[in-house]
């Protein structure tokens, strides 16, 4: 894989004068236009489901930095074709409010006590499901990523 795009973890950089509630709250503001100008698709429960191939559901929390670097990781495999058999939808875990509310979004998923949650369907059917640490190896099986990779730290003032 090439040189991986920041455009989501970048959204946690702060701007002069920025407090960190501040920028949380920018975060969240962006994030659906980060996607909608990504391969990924934005996602609200009621929209349809994807029915033919594989469909993935991310939910992440936009102050996660670890979260949104899944999401540069993903957006450059698609951007480099890696994965091409696959439709990506994405929510913000925080619009949504307590964890009971995600079952419309991955149907028996249980207890949530990391994000990001991850559902995988095949032809509408959901094959996997998991939140934190199952959730990304749900999505590094998928991608092939390494997990130490997903889960390496990296400084955003280093972010391109």
């Amino acid at each position: 894989m090439g040189e991986t795009v920041t455009i989501f973890r970048s959204l946690l950089r702060s701007s002069p004068g920025e407090n960190p509630g501040e920028n949380q709250r920018r975060a969240s503001r962006e994030f659906p236009g980060r996607i909608a100008n990504s391969q990924m698709h934005w996602w609200s429960a009621g929209d349809p489901i994807h029915q033919v191939g594989r469909r993935l559901l991310i939910g992440v929390a936009v102050w996660s930095g670890y979260d949104l670097r899944l999401l540069d990781f993903i957006e450059t495999s698609l951007r480099e074709s890696i994965i091409e058999d696959i439709h990506v939808d994405v929510f913000n875990m925080d619009a949504i409010g307590p964890q009971y509310l995600f079952e419309p979004y991955i149907p028996g998923l249980g207890e949530i006590h990391h994000e990001p949650v991850v559902g995988l369907w095949i032809n509408g059917i959901l094959e996997s499901r998991g939140a934190g640490y199952q959730g990304r190896k749900i999505v590094s099986e998928i991608f092939g990523f390494d997990m130490d990779s997903l889960v390496a730290f990296t400084s955003l003032t280093t972010a391109n």
